[in-house]
């Protein structure tokens, strides 16, 4: 009995003194990200097709890599950097005033920004930065789309006679002319005004989320709702961040493509479909915050699921206008395999209303956007993107 106690007491010694550790785990399939996420033990916070990240409570028999001992305990938030491979140690050397770098990889680090530096904290790459933090994610419900119609229907048609070129171009060039949209600038306050206004004039109750955000005082996130009449209480989501970015001057950020295309798009649609009425809520959200890791998406997914909010799926819109010369008219779909329910709905729904258009599988190497939030939260989110390969040459310089 004594050997038995004395057994006990240790075991239970040594669980108390294990240490929460941030870790790395790489998956060879979705199916085992979910069963991850299920585990005892583990917090996943973040999750792709190759890896999670997750704080493991208690000692964990799988093979991983730890990235941080003990994260929580003086560290509000992570982010995930990504680089191209060759730039790897150029990008480090830049970073390394900024932020402390906690674990690297070829394409990769996890590193955490130090005290009032975050302004000067940039990307190396499109979407190259994930916030992590101290949350659990949540799976989408593929459920959600069983017995969604794909018939053709002649008042889709309709609207989609009325997409003007004119005016998409129109409100690009508007979006570039305030110089930058970096969010800590007084020009991205302007165009949240502004993008405010036109979903105004469409007749949409509008409201500006603000969320915390690293570095001071930043644009907020401007919502547009179209009621349903039916379901209410069901969403549909269109969205695309309107903050830019530019390498070596935050004064001289157009973001033309990158992204006033994709924001142009979401109010495009809003100014299209606020004369019909529909049976579920339709929601138009332009995000601020996106280029320094997702901020902005994440407050309103967190939101949402908080507040218990059935999303049936979320549309990002990033970076829709660049064609490579001589590239057919085409968009990459980029998406988690926990979305691929609504990939499939959206790949079935082109093919009926745009059968000449390209639907092409796509994978963002080394970058995100605020799909990922959605996903992350437990909604289905995807990416029809211009192009993961002969994207556009000019994001995050003066000439976008």
């Amino acid at each position: 009995m004594k050997r038995l106690l004395l057994l006990l007491t240790a075991v239970l010694l040594s669980a108390g003194l294990f240490a929460d550790e941030l870790v790395k785990i790489p998956v060879k399939d979705f199916e085992q990200t979910k069963q991850l996420i299920k585990s005892n033990g583990l917090i996943v916070h973040h999750y792709n097709d190759d890896f999670v990240i997750a704080t493991a409570t208690r000692e964990i028999d799988l093979a991983h890599e730890m990235l941080v001992n003990n994260p929580w305990e003086n560290a509000r938030e992570y982010h995930l950097v990504w680089f191209d491979e060759e730039a790897k140690e150029n990008y480090l050397g830049q970073l390394s005033d900024i932020v402390k770098v906690h674990y690297t990889a070829a394409t990769h680090a996890l590193v955490k920004v130090k005290e009032n530096r975050f302004p000067s904290f940039f990307p190396q790459k499109h979407g190259g930065i994930v916030t992590i933090e101290n949350e659990a994610v949540t799976l989408p419900n593929p459920d959600l789309l069983k017995g969604a119609r794909l018939d053709l229907d002649p008042e889709i048609v309709e609207m989609m006679e009325q997409v003007s070129a004119d005016t998409i171009e129109t409100h690009i060039q508007h979006l570039q002319d305030y110089g930058t949209r970096n969010c800590y600038k007084p020009q991205s306050f302007e165009a949240q005004d502004w993008i405010e206004a036109q979903f105004q004039s469409y007749g949409l109750e509008t409201e500006i989320m603000d969320f915390y955000m690293s570095g001071g005082e930043a644009s907020d996130n401007v919502i547009a709702t179209l009621p349903g009449t039916a379901y209410p209480n069901e969403y549909v989501v269109i969205g695309g961040h309107y903050d830019s970015y530019c390498f070596s001057n935050q004064n001289d950020a157009p973001g033309a493509d990158d992204n006033a295309s994709g924001t142009t798009g979401v109010m495009e649609a809003a100014r299209i479909m606020s004369d019909y009425e529909f049976d579920r809520t339709i929601i138009f959200i332009a995000f601020s915050g996106e280029e320094y890791g997702l901020y902005g998406s994440e407050a309103y997914a967190e939101m949402a699921e908080d507040e218990g909010m059935n999303i049936l799926g979320y549309l990002n819109m990033d970076m829709i206008a660049y064609r490579h010369q001589m590239d057919p008219i085409h968009t990459d779909l980029i998406y988690p395999s926990s979305a691929q329910e609504l990939a499939n709905f959206y790949t079935d729904v082109c093919a009926e209303y745009l059968p000449d258009f390209g639907v092409e599988e796509g994978t963002l190497i080394g970058g995100d956007s605020d799909h990922s939030s959605f996903n992350d939260h437990g909604y289905m989110g995807i990416f029809p993107f211009e192009d993961s390969e002969n994207y556009s040459p000019y994001i995050h310089s003066t000439d976008d």
